[in-house]
């Protein structure tokens, strides 16, 4: 039927008058690209709350990868590995690029622990620009149906809000907590147990949630349980299950009591004088601090040097006098803040070694930088998706003094070059800061790498 159909000679007149275009030619991920990607992500140290990639991904031998997985493969190495081999192209292959760019970025937006009806919009603008670029560049393929279903995820946003509060992370969690219910095996009373656990559990939450005093009365409870046990994890697990906030001396792990360098001593000494608005002279000569090995932001940990395996949860993006920053934590200490009369409670330190800022003329000639240029001006919301480049760290590098809530992220870390390591921040919360541009050339919009 078929073929007597493809013989028919209207049907042939209109195949002839079909424009023929050429297809590309050769896998745009071949084995080569595949190489280089692994190449790098044996340099690329992640944040301990990562999902590692297996080295083998992509042989018979792994397999298949898990969504986590695929996820740090696709947003997080190949744009690392893509942009630098691809850095100089300017035909089809950047044009690919840039489409796989606009993929990893819509992947993102889903990922936000945060949406409005803005950032479902640029979703949906970005998804029919990624659809319209994978019509053009690869004619003769077909639209699978999870591209499809991709089309909808913006009205998911705008309708039902962030993914992450209705994913199958959570019922995944559900069901764990659901096993986690005691039920004595008794057949047949098993429904009840878990209402009624449920419903003590979510009127706890409901009486924590709407009394103050409760609440602060809740965290003191905490407080008395962390005290009472070596490693705290129980506590700060409580905690986080109900919102609880928890000090930063509750925070830290593992401290021990000692005297700072000269150097951090007279850092700490200079911070202190400008946050209480007293004279250096005020404050001691040497501070006995406690020295923590990590702490906890928002369920995050922050580990200084030496306390993780490759130094990967002291790599960090901070905030200094206003400006984003790249370092590595050398210390975190903590000091008791006292009145005149009595103890009232701890300030707490970071003390921060930072990458040499890049120079104007390396960030003109930052690939990266380029392309995070384009992308914020096409999203019209600041991701940071290509990271940057930046000069290894100097002999005698600078170090500054922070507070727990200057850190914004880890990073994450890859030594492209000899004399270049690349940088992109790397968030455990993922939000997005929208950014206002006022161009008075329409030109200046369509810049392109």
């Amino acid at each position: 039927m078929y073929d007597a159909l493809h013989a028919h000679q209207a049907i042939q007149d209109d195949l002839a008058g079909l424009e023929r275009k050429q297809a590309g030619t050769g896998a745009i991920l071949g084995k080569d690209v595949m190489d280089d990607i692994r190449v790098d992500m044996n340099r690329t140290i992640l944040p301990n709350w990562v999902s590692p990639v297996p080295r083998n991904w992509g042989t018979t031998e792994r397999g298949k990868l898990t969504e986590s997985q695929w996820k740090v493969l696709f947003t997080v190495h190949l744009p690392i590995t893509l942009i630098w081999r691809w850095r100089n192209e300017t035909g089809r292959l950047k044009d690919i690029l840039h489409n796989i760019l606009l993929l990893v970025t819509i992947i993102e937006i889903t990922s936000l622990k945060e949406t409005s009806p803005r950032i479902a919009e640029v979703y949906k603008v970005n998804y029919k620009k990624y659809m319209e670029g994978i019509l053009d560049l690869f004619k003769e393929d077909t639209i699978t149906p999870i591209i499809h279903v991709a089309g909808h995820v913006g009205d998911n946003l705008q309708d039902l809000g962030p993914s992450h509060s209705r994913g199958a992370q959570f019922y995944e969690r559900f069901i764990h907590l659901l096993q986690q219910t005691k039920t004595n095996h008794k057949s047949g009373e098993m429904e009840e147990t878990f209402l009624r656990s449920q419903a003590h559990a979510a009127n706890l939450m409901s009486l924590i949630e709407g009394n103050e005093e409760i609440r602060s009365q809740a965290a003191e409870a905490v407080k008395a349980i962390q005290r009472g046990i070596n490693q705290g994890d129980e506590g700060l697990a409580l905690a986080t299950l109900y919102n609880l906030k928890l000090d930063d001396d509750l925070q830290g792990r593992n401290y021990q009591l000692g005297p700072l360098s000269n150097e951090e001593n007279q850092l700490l000494k200079t911070r202190l004088a400008e946050k209480y608005n007293t004279m250096d002279d005020d404050a001691p000569e040497g501070f006995m601090v406690h020295e923590l090995r990590d702490i906890t932001i928002e369920t995050v940990r922050y580990a200084r040097m030496g306390c993780s395996l490759y130094d990967c949860d002291a790599r960090v993006s901070v905030i200094v006098k206003g400006q984003t920053e790249m370092g590595i934590i050398q210390n975190i200490i903590r000091i008791p803040i006292r009145d005149p009369q009595e103890f009232s409670g701890w300030d707490t330190y970071l003390i921060v070694q930072l990458f040499p800022r890049p120079t104007q003329k390396s960030v003109a000639e930052d690939p990266y930088a380029t392309w995070q240029k384009l992308l914020s001006l096409e999203l019209k919301l600041e991701l940071n998706i290509p990271g940057c480049l930046y000069p290894p760290m100097d002999a005698n590098p600078c170090r500054v003094i922070i507070e727990p809530e200057d850190i914004q992220s880890h990073i994450a870390y890859t030594q492209i070059a000899p004399d270049l390591v690349h940088i992109r921040p790397t968030s455990r919360h993922l939000r997005a800061i929208g950014i206002e541009y006022a161009l008075d050339d329409d030109s200046e919009q369509s810049e392109e790498p």
